[in-house]
C-alpha cells in the first residue's frame, strides 16, 4: 500500500515493528559472532587462564599460603584444580575444580564443598573474549580470573569455610 494513502497510527505501528525487526537481527548477529569468538579464542583464553592461575598459586608462598594446580586433559574435556592451603596448627584448604570444552560459552567450577556454578565467556567493551564472573557484571580477562577464582578461595579458608562460593 502506498504510504501516503496508510494512516498514521498504521504507519506508527509498522515503524515500530520494523525497528524490532532490526534489533533482533542486530542481536542474532551478534550471538552469532560471540559464538565465533568463542569458538575460536576460547582455547587461547583457557591456555592463558592456566597460566595466570600457575602464577598465582606459586605467588602464595610470600604470603604463608601453599597453592598449586593440576591439569588433566581428555580428548572431549579440560580440568584443572586449584589447591589453596593454609599452613597453621590445623591446616585450612580447599580447592575448585574447573572443566572447559573447547567451543564451549563456559567454564563449568565445583568448589570444594560441592557447590557448582558456570562461569560464562563474553565479549569485552575492546571486542574481545572475557569471563563473567557470577559478582561482576563486566567480564574480566584470564588475569582478572585467576585472581578472583583465588582470592575467593584465600578468604574462604581464612575464615575457616572450606568452599570459595564468592566465585
Amino acid at each position: 500500500m502506498d504510504d501516503l494513502l496508510m494512516p498514521e497510527w498504521i504507519k506508527k505501528i509498522k515503524a515500530e515493528n520494523d525497528l524490532e525487526l532490526a534489533k533482533s537481527q542486530a542481536n542474532s548477529q551478534r550471538l552469532n559472532v560471540l559464538a565465533l569468538k568463542i569458538k575460536h579464542e576460547g582455547p587461547e583464553f583457557w591456555r592463558k587462564l592456566l597460566k595466570e592461575l600457575d602464577h598465582t598459586t606459586r605467588a602464595l608462598s610470600a604470603i604463608g599460603i601453599k597453592g598449586q594446580i593440576s591439569i588433566s586433559n581428555t580428548k572431549a574435556e579440560q580440568c584443572c584444580r586449584v589447591d589453596v592451603q593454609l599452613q597453621v596448627a590445623f591446616p585450612r584448604m580447599t580447592h575448585v575444580n574447573l572443566f572447559y570444552t573447547p567451543a564451549s560459552e563456559s567454564i563449568r567450577c565445583y568448589t570444594g564443598d560441592g557447590q557448582a556454578s558456570e562461569l560464562f565467556f563474553a565479549l569485552c567493551p575492546d571486542d574481545v573474549i572475557g569471563l563473567r564472573m557470577e559478582d561482576y557484571s563486566m567480564p574480566v580477562d584470564p588475569e582478572q580470573a585467576a585472581e578472583r577464582i583465588v582470592r575467593g578461595m584465600l578468604t574462604a579458608i581464612k575464615s575457616g569455610a572450606s568452599s570459595a562460593t564468592e566465585l
